[in-house]
């Protein structure tokens, strides 16, 4: 397969030939080399004007594809130039559906509602419409804030001839403009209804901030057996990732659930809640689910579940998950995994076994793998391991400064305030900072703000 780069410089030679030679009075030959330069962006779209400007037996399909680049890359104030051009100029020329219907793409971008009235006025003159190009003219009133004129363009077609597409203009149009229960009341008008169709109604429903509204309308979208592409994916892991903030686990679960068909960034969106929440037991169980119906996990579900048995002091999980994901499948540890695996150790009291796993694996010079180790030791107050774990951040990092305050407070804890105050003491003569971190809380009536150390 030839690489586009290569495609584009042989229709640059082949452009240069057919100027050379006045090939492009044949407009099909022209035609062809202006569709090959706006397919490859706006870089080469220059050199498509530039061999439109030479083309001298111009035809409606040359104009369309001017336009249409011009509505795709911009700037639309030259489509719709060239549309003037050719109604003008180039006698006999009559736009065709696809040449309007990039007009008014045009005109939406440009927020060029009066152009686009007097398009629909030509159209209706002519008598060139069909449903594609009403769609096509309510989209470009709508863009424009137009909205009367929208909806007199849709009650204008026949019920039979709306398709999926014309409801979905209104349906965001309606979001646009603030109405949601028109856009509600159109959804649930509408007797065809694809997955554009229920994306716009979810998300605006998101949007409003009816979240338990959006999870009906996943679970109907799932009853019904449309599938979900990107946008809907992205939705879902919206409301999951909203949920498990909040705490609410069961509604996050709930939207999982409604996902008749999950990918892999859903069930690794799913078991991180369990695992930020320290339900280790059901990520656990959610990611063997996940391996029963061969999904396949990335690097983000490994991390979700080491995490999740971390906090649960499920080690030897841990390790038969991180032993799956570098030999079965074939997934690469990141400094993520490493750590996890640190504080799977560090916590269950391990601190030999981490110490160890981080000689054996080759990142000994990666600090925050020693951070790990030193705060969990200082969560077990082991003295000996905390101070080889400061020893080997501070040799790597001198200027993080959680390495000292952890280090002093081990020793504090354990009565050492001499060398407790020895290691702040270095800290500040290293000119070393401790960051303070915020915290909010929020009420009816007012904001409290407080701040800490470390």
């Amino acid at each position: 397969m030839r690489h586009p780069k290569s495609i584009v410089l042989s229709g640059a030679l082949s452009a240069l030939i057919v100027m050379t030679l006045g090939l492009a009075r044949d407009v099909r030959v022209a035609n062809g080399l202006l569709i090959l330069y706006t397919k490859h962006g706006e870089d080469h779209l220059s050199l498509a004007q530039k061999l439109f400007d030479e083309i001298s037996d111009r035809d409606t399909f040359t104009y369309t594809i001017m336009i249409t680049a011009h509505a795709r890359l911009g700037p639309p104030a030259l489509g719709l130039r060239l549309l003037s051009r050719m109604l003008l100029e180039e006698g006999g020329l009559r736009p065709n559906r696809f040449t309007l219907s990039a007009a008014l793409k045009c005109c939406a971008a440009s927020q060029d509602g009066e152009l686009a009235r007097q398009i629909h006025a030509w159209v209706l003159r002519n008598g060139v419409s069909d449903v594609v190009l009403g769609n096509s003219i309510m989209d470009s009133y709508a863009k424009c804030g137009w909205f009367g004129r929208a909806w007199r363009v849709f009650d204008s077609l026949a019920g039979d001839a709306r398709d999926a597409v014309s409801w979905n203009i209104m349906m965001r149009a309606c979001a646009r403009g603030g109405d949601a229960a028109g856009a509600v009341g159109l959804f649930e008008r509408s007797p065809v209804r694809d997955v554009a169709s229920w994306n716009t109604i979810i998300s605006g429903r998101m949007r409003d901030g009816f979240d338990g509204d959006a999870l009906g309308l996943l679970r109907r979208m799932a009853e019904t057996g449309t599938g979900f592409n990107g946008f809907t994916f992205s939705m879902a892991l919206t409301l999951v990732d909203a949920y498990a903030k909040c705490g609410s686990l069961e509604d996050a679960h709930k939207v999982f659930v409604g996902a008749s068909k999950r990918n892999v960034v859903l069930w690794g969106s799913t078991i991180n809640a369990y695992a930020l929440h320290g339900r280790g037991g059901e990520a656990v169980r959610l990611f063997e689910e996940m391996l029963r119906e061969n999904v396949r996990p990335n690097e983000a579900c490994f991390v979700a579940v080491l995490s999740a048995c971390s906090h649960s002091g499920m080690v030897e999980e841990g390790r038969k998950y991180f032993k799956l994901m570098r030999e079965e499948c074939e997934v690469c540890a990141s400094v993520e995994h490493y750590v996890c695996m640190v504080d799977l150790f560090g916590r269950a009291g391990l601190v030999e076994e981490a110490k160890e796993f981080i000689c054996e694996n080759g990142i000994a010079e990666v600090g925050v793998v020693w951070k790990a180790l030193l705060f969990a030791c200082q969560a077990r107050g082991d003295r000996e391991m905390a101070r080889w774990a400061y020893e080997q951040m501070v040799r790597i990092r001198a200027d993080d400064d959680g390495a000292y305050v952890s280090f002093s407070n081990v020793l504090s804890s354990s009565g050492r305030w001499e060398e407790a105050a020895e290691v702040r003491a270095l800290m500040r003569g290293r000119g070393v900072r401790k960051r303070w971190s915020w915290s909010w809380l929020e009420s009816k009536e007012e904001e409290m703000r407080e701040f800490s150390g470390r």
